[in-house]
């Protein structure tokens, strides 16, 4: 005999599961150009979302900002100190876990070159 399927609609709970808690994933390097590289092999590794980049004053440093779930950060890190350090040198990377409000000005600052005004919080 044949299950009859129920009418019943699933709670809204079963619609929507739990958000996964977001991290920042930071991969410093020598140039633009493993930069580049580190945030095309981020964005390539995991779903993650390239906030942009930020040039640090001195030593032609580049900072990469990453966002996503913890795990998908690790993986888009990883992939990036591989691929940047290939191309330059990898000064240092970084992954945050549930970053504190705090720091929001510090990620979505107006030096993140590719970082929207809405993304930094600010009105059109």
């Amino acid at each position: 005999m044949p299950r009859q399927r129920s009418s019943r609609r699933p709670s809204r709970a079963a619609d929507s599961a739990p958000e996964a808690p977001r991290a920042l994933g930071l991969l410093e390097t020598y140039g633009y150009t493993a930069a580049i590289q580190a945030a095309d092999a981020a964005a390539k590794a995991a779903d993650v979302t390239v906030l942009g980049y930020h040039l640090t004053r001195g030593k032609g440093w580049v900072c990469v900002k990453i966002e996503g779930s913890v795990a998908a950060v690790q993986v888009a890190v990883e992939a990036a100190r591989e691929w940047a350090g290939r191309v330059n040198q990898v000064v240092a990377t970084q992954v945050i876990a549930r970053p504190d409000d705090e720091t929001t000005p510090l990620i979505r600052s107006r030096e993140t070159v590719g970082l929207g005004p809405r993304a930094r919080g600010e009105m059109d």
